[in-house]
Parts: structure tokens; sequence; C-alpha cells
């Protein structure tokens, strides 16, 4: 009953502050040329730390003063609290950071590898050494039953590929969800808190849709370490390595070819992506 309550709290929050979140984005000139060279605003995944760390917080305080409900009551899902407000803290401050202040000057894995032998410190190189922390963090915190080491590697690698993905309106939020359903019904799990990423990426949806503003790294990089983290809480070492391996290979993939490409060449990926999408 609990997992309700904070996923309605988590919801009404992000619907209320939706617009004047934006509206400050635009007001503080954070904005950038989307695919149809729209100046818009970025960085619209703050709203995932204005409205889910306020609604996992309220649930620490409620249970510190003797409220409790038997879903969320266990240390278990306390510590799963934990780790996902870390991950909406962290990788959000990270996100941000890149959208406020990087340049796309240095592109891929090797790109940030080089300005850094060359003496730049890039943001994208700033995101992989603050990133892989904050996964090794999440991975002691979260009730995970592989080495944290593997967990880590797992949540940091899924925070950039969700990334990879935005690059159209809706696209990132389409596979964070696709994800989503796939690992709860193998799973048979909804992942506790982590629900209320999801309700907080319903409200980001149809404004994404229609190109009105864009998730950014901000909120990119914290989709895809959430999909990371319900991945290591919830299959086995097995299962976890496999899709490390999809995902290095997804990456590996993205340095020499194009995902859009991709998705235009297949019909159902097509179809799918611009399900949705302001014509």
């Amino acid at each position: 009953m609990l997992t309700l309550v904070y996923l309605g709290i988590t919801y009404g929050l992000a619907r209320m502050l939706a617009p004047a979140v934006f509206r400050m984005l635009d007001r503080g000139r954070l904005v950038q040329p989307n695919y149809l060279h729209e100046q818009i605003p970025t960085g619209a995944g703050i709203l995932f730390l204005l409205a889910i760390v306020p609604s996992l917080m309220l649930s620490a305080l409620m249970r510190s003063v003797g409220v409790h409900a038997a879903v969320w009551a266990s240390g278990a899902m306390q510590r799963m609290e934990w780790a996902v407000v870390i991950v909406v803290l962290g990788f959000s401050c990270l996100g941000l950071l890149d959208d406020a202040v990087g340049t796309k000057e240095a592109r891929g894995l090797r790109g940030h590898v080089k300005a850094l032998l060359d003496g730049q410190l890039t943001t994208g190189m700033v995101k992989a050494i603050y990133g892989g922390l904050l996964s090794f963090i999440v991975a002691v915190v979260a009730p995970l039953t592989a080495p944290p080491l593997l967990s880590a590697l797992l949540v940091s690698l899924a925070a950039n590929t969700i990334n990879l993905f935005d690059l159209r309106p809706g696209r990132a939020l389409k596979a964070f969800f696709v994800g989503y359903v796939i690992i709860a019904l193998f799973s048979g799990g909804s992942g506790g808190p982590i629900l209320c990423v999801a309700a907080a990426a319903a409200v980001l949806l149809p404004w994404d849709l229609q190109a009105k503003v864009m998730l950014g790294d901000t909120g990119a990089n914290v989709l895809g370490a959430t999909l990371g983290l319900f991945v290591a809480a919830q299959f086995s070492v097995a299962v976890q390595i496999l899709t490390l391996i999809g995902l290095v290979s997804l990456h590996v993939y993205a340095e020499k070819r194009s995902l859009t490409q991709l998705i235009a060449d297949v019909a159902l990926l097509r179809w799918f992506d611009n399900l949705g999408r302001r014509r």
C-alpha cells in the first residue's frame, strides 16, 4: 500500500513541478538545439531529483515516527531506497554538469581518454570517473547478492547506455520503459522504490515526445543507472554478466555505427521510435 502512496506522491510532485522547472531552465538559458535545430530547454531530467528524492525522504521520515508498511518496512527495502536516492542525486548532478558546461569536441570513450592524455579534463571523463565511484557506492548500499564490483560495472555502464538513445524525442524514455517492463516480467518484482523513477519518467514522457524539452544527460544517466540497479537487485550473477556483455557490445556498436540509422532501417523499431512523436 505504501508503495502506491509514494508512487502517487512522486507522480503528483513531478506533475506539479514540471512546467515551472522547464520554464526555469528556459529562463536560465540552459537550452540546446534539438535534431530539428530548435532551441529547447535541456537538463529536464532534473525533475527526477526534485520529485523522487523528497518522496523517498518522506518514506524515511514516516518510518522514523512509527508509520510503517510491510512492503517497505524491511531492511532490504530501506537500503534500496537509499540506493535509489544516491543514483538520482549523484547521476543527476553529473549529468547536469555535462548539460551545463559540456562540449561536443570529445565524443565516445576514446575521445574523452584522448582529451585527458592531452591535458584536458572533459565533463564526459568526470562522469566516467565519478559515475564509477557512485556505482560502487550504490552496489555496496543496495541489497545485492552479486559481488559489488560486478554490480557497480553494470550500473555504471547502464547509466551511459540510455544516453546513447537520447538523440530523438521520447527515445530514451521509451528505452527505459521497455527495459523496466522486461526486467519486471522476468524477475517477477517491481523494484520497490525504483517505481518512483518510473512515475517521474511517465510525467516527462509527453513533454519529451512533443520536443518541448530534452532529458539531457541529467535525465538519461539517471534512467540508465536505475535500470542497472534493477538488474543487479533482481538477477543472478550469470544474468548480470550476460547483461554486461550486451551493454558492452552495444557501446562498441555505437562507437562505430549509428543507432539512429539502425532504428531507421528496421521497420518495427522505426514505428516504435516514431510512436507518439510530434510530426
